[in-house]
């Protein structure tokens, strides 16, 4: 939380990977968290998920990547 609270005082987004979302993460935004994502998108066994871990990183990190920089591609 520190991280986000220091990177929200200079303007830098925060984005948020985790292995599921439970209720309640909009206090998060307060505190200097961007948005939140899931890395599981369908219910799994908790094996699987942890067996394929890196693969759902890697995918959901490339995805917030892309809005990220579709989003300040026409900035100045």
């Amino acid at each position: 939380m520190g991280v986000a609270q220091e990177a929200k005082k200079h303007g830098i987004p925060v984005f948020v990977l985790a292995g599921s979302i439970g209720t309640g993460i909009e206090a998060l935004y307060d505190h200097g968290i961007t948005s939140v994502h899931s890395l599981v998108k369908a219910p799994i066994p908790l094996k699987e998920a942890m067996e394929r871990g890196a693969q759902f990183l890697e995918f959901s990190a490339e995805q917030v990547m892309r809005t990220f920089l579709a989003a300040n591609t026409n900035r100045g």
